[in-house]
């Protein structure tokens, strides 16, 4: 898509793009990791959430999810981006690609690692992916790339446990009562209609990214199969996220501005880190992981960065992406 085609459609009025609302593929792949996780909070005898808690997608250009408290229901409402699960399917693409070794199951050696980074294949799709979130305002405007048929049960599996992580977050701020908590809800989003879309303070939402780690984390663990990258999945997303608020920082953009209710992306990054290593029983192994998570993190960091840098220089500008509008029910849920 060109930077014109990607402009006219993310500023589309409102009322012609309730169509990408709720967009039935989407909502079955979010109800197929929310299932694995509810069957996980049953075996963990958490508290169950399956008639409690509705989730749809929503077409709004961010790579974001939100929860909301509906004005037509008691229902507490999780709308997760349509952005956000593309950018989640396209990470984990990259990350199989460079972190998961020939025989499609082992994490890559070093070398295996560095000569996947030095891929034209790779690189193109990296490049594409941040450019058109950051630029063109949408992940979606990003091409379509395939990966090799023997990381495919790996990439399935990643993609899976980082939306698991998506969706834990959210699922969080429920279990832990954040969304009844007025100490914890510092607002909403006046510009969305006919929900009540909860803002919440930092450490909230630094609560939630622990409880959401440990969930998806556990999810994989359910999974015959994973692989200590599965469990670092979180890690993985966080750090992407960190990555695309680099490139908004190279605009001019304030770091957090992204996402301005929550911490800015490194510090909520370090902070997954800490619990995944201190909360669960993988010891040196799961370190090792995230440090060789670090090294091809920084390595895409560079790429990225640069291009984002080159592009500024040449005068580009980021597309205005549209407000977020909320629709009544019959509009968008199911």
């Amino acid at each position: 898509m060109s930077e014109e085609g990607a402009e006219e459609v993310l500023n589309a009025r409102a009322s012609d793009k309730i169509s990408e609302l709720d967009d039935p593929r989407t909502r079955d792949a979010i109800e197929r990791t929310l299932n694995i996780i509810f069957k996980v909070m049953r075996q963990m005898e958490m508290p169950d959430l399956s008639s409690k808690v509705l989730v749809s997608s929503l077409a709004s250009g961010a790579v974001n999810a939100l929860v909301a408290k509906g004005t037509w229901d008691p229902i507490v409402h999780i709308f997760v981006d349509a952005d956000l699960l593309v950018f989640v399917a396209s990470v984990a693409k990259i990350a199989c690609q460079c972190l998961v070794g020939a025989d499609g199951k082992s994490i890559a050696s070093k070398a295996e690692t560095e000569r996947a980074l030095a891929s034209t294949d790779v690189q193109a799709a990296t490049m594409d992916l941040f450019r058109a979130s950051t630029v063109l305002g949408s992940v979606r405007a990003s091409k379509p790339f395939v990966i090799p048929p023997h990381l495919l049960s790996s990439w399935h599996m990643l993609n899976q446990t980082m939306g698991a992580f998506v969706l834990g977050h959210e699922l969080a701020h429920v279990l832990l009562g954040h969304i009844d908590d007025e100490a914890t809800v510092t607002g909403s989003m006046p510009e969305v209609e006919n929900a009540d879309i909860l803002l919440f303070s930092q450490e909230a939402e630094l609560h939630a990214d622990r409880d959401g780690a440990l969930l998806a984390a556990t999810s994989a663990h359910a999974h015959l199969g994973h692989s200590l990258l599965d469990i670092a999945s979180p890690y993985i997303f966080m750090r992407a996220l960190r990555l695309l608020e680099d490139c908004e920082v190279v605009f001019g953009r304030k770091r957090g501005e992204l996402d301005s209710s929550h911490p800015p992306a490194h510090l909520r990054a370090a902070f997954i880190r800490q619990v995944l290593v201190h909360k669960l029983p993988c010891g040196a192994d799961l370190t090792a992981v995230l440090d060789r998570i670090d090294e091809f993190m920084g390595c895409l960091a560079s790429l990225v960065l640069a291009e984002m840098h080159i592009l500024k220089a040449a005068g580009i500008t980021p597309v205005h992406r549209v407000m977020l509008h909320v629709f009544e029910k019959p509009a968008i849920l199911g």
